[in-house]
């Protein structure tokens, strides 16, 4: 047996992917209770996707939408595809303290840090040596 053409079509055009940023203490476990989509049942179909994110973003967790309830039966029966996975990273960025932008005069210059001279001289504002900075950045870290 094989696909037919009528088969396959855009993921969009069959369902809907809606994003839940979850309120202070709402618990995974609560989700898969039908009630807790009570106010939202009307906007969502069978097969929809919903991305849940704690507010304070310590989980996130993906559900597909079972069967919608209708009229009297308020909510959405859901299930987990993706069960809640906890967000967390004690890595910490490079701090980006080579460089600073200082005003001289009516111009700005960028000095680099631990260094009296300036690098770059006559730029016409801060974004300008903000900018410099960033392309500098970037040249470097090619």
């Amino acid at each position: 047996m094989t696909l037919g053409v009528n088969g396959l079509k855009p993921a969009e055009t069959v369902r809907n992917v809606w994003h839940v940023t979850a309120t202070a203490g709402t618990k995974p476990e609560d989700l898969t209770e039908p009630q807790y989509w009570a106010h939202v049942a009307r906007l969502l179909r069978l097969g929809d996707r919903i991305e849940v994110l704690a507010a304070d973003s310590s989980w996130y967790a993906e559900l597909r939408v079972m069967e919608v309830g209708r009229k009297e039966s308020f909510g959405a029966r859901v299930a987990f595809t993706l069960p809640p996975v906890e967000l967390k990273n004690d890595a910490a960025l490079p701090a980006l303290n080579d460089y600073e932008a200082k005003p001289y005069g009516s111009s700005w210059n960028v000095y680099k840090i631990g260094i009296a001279d300036p690098v770059k001289t006559d730029l016409p504002d801060q974004i300008a040596a903000n900018k410099w900075i960033a392309s500098q950045r970037k040249a470097l870290a090619a």
